[in-house]
């Protein structure tokens, strides 16, 4: 009896030692990487006649192998980058400081309510694509968009991970203005990691 034990105990030890080799743990992970918001202008849009202006080159800085170099203990590198998604972009209206300096205000007669869409393009130098965008058809007084993300995670990929990445706005108006319009865009986008 004591020989038939074991064959079959050496045999599911090796069997074990030999499945022990052929693991390799993959750790997959998802990350929020929140580049800090970019304050602009929109100019004073004086008639209606030519409603639409280019905003470029509005600077963003993504350090990509900064962000992900330790995430709560797990060190990555910018290839094991899987993808890229812009997960949500937000334009803020400023509000103006009041005369007194005592209150903040949005104005009621220069806000984004007087903002028919705008477009948020994004570029690296060599290659532009639509990034995303926000159509308003609200005639009240109005200080926030939200935008819609509208490109591939694919494309923005090859964006993200070069150091000269850029947003270009085409702002079109819906009403004149008269005076400009201070303003704030934030993104967040989600990395998926993997090695």
């Amino acid at each position: 009896m004591m020989r038939t034990k074991f064959p079959c105990l050496a045999a599911s030890l090796l069997l074990a030692l030999s499945a022990c080799n052929k693991v390799s743990e993959s750790i997959q992970r998802d990350t929020i990487i929140t580049p800090d918001s970019i304050s602009f202008e929109i100019p004073v849009i004086p008639d209606l006649n030519n409603p639409n202006i280019d905003i470029k080159d509005l600077e963003t800085e993504v350090d990509l192998a900064k962000e992900i170099a330790d995430l709560q203990g797990e060190r990555f590198e910018p290839e094991n980058i899987v993808s890229i998604r812009l997960n949500s972009m937000v334009i803020d209206l400023m509000p103006i400081r009041s005369a007194d300096g005592k209150r903040d205000s949005i104005d009621a007669k220069n806000n984004f309510a007087n903002i028919g869409n705008i477009r948020v393009n994004v570029t690296n130098g060599a290659k532009t694509d639509s990034l995303a965008r926000v159509t308003n058809s609200s005639n009240t007084l109005l200080a926030k968009f939200n935008l819609t993300p509208i490109i591939s995670p694919d494309s923005l990929r090859g964006y993200v991970n070069t150091a000269n990445m850029k947003y270009n706005l085409v702002v079109r108006a819906n009403t004149p203005t008269t005076k400009t319009m201070k303003a704030k865009i934030a993104a967040t986008y989600i990395l998926t990691l993997r090695k």
